[in-house]
């Protein structure tokens, strides 16, 4: 009789541990989800030309960051209610940097010998100095 309970008290621990990792991964969803999307704007913003180099450099720093944050935080197993209010306060500022520095005047304008970070300038034709 001692048997069967321990084995079946040992089964039941077993399964709530095995699911405990998918329940906590689901109850983050909007935070993955809001990485995802600020990593497909940073992709878009790079492949348009509307972040410079070093613009694009300085976001993705700033989200890999955030995803060491997040990695700390979850280390644990869960994230509480004051670390989810950071991760959103910094996916916050992190969105808004993307839409500052996608819309500002600085473009990637590209040569012959790779891009340039300089708004409104365009490369000068082969042989000819560039005028500043």
């Amino acid at each position: 009789m001692k048997h069967t309970t321990l084995i079946g008290a040992f089964a039941l621990a077993l399964g709530i541990a095995a699911t405990a990792p998918a329940f906590a991964h689901e109850t983050h969803g909007p935070i993955d989800q809001r990485q995802d999307r600020q990593a497909q704007r940073l992709e878009h913003g790079i492949d348009s030309g509307s972040l410079t180099r070093g613009e694009a450099r300085r976001l993705w720093q700033q989200q890999q960051r955030l995803r060491a944050l997040e990695r700390r935080f979850r280390a644990d197993g869960y994230l509480d209610q004051r670390e989810r209010r950071i991760l959103q306060a910094q996916l916050d500022r992190v969105s808004d940097a993307i839409y500052r520095l996608k819309h500002n005047e600085r473009e990637r304008h590209a040569d012959n010998d790779g891009y340039r970070d300089q708004p409104g300038r365009h490369s000068p034709e082969r042989g000819e100095p560039r005028r500043h």
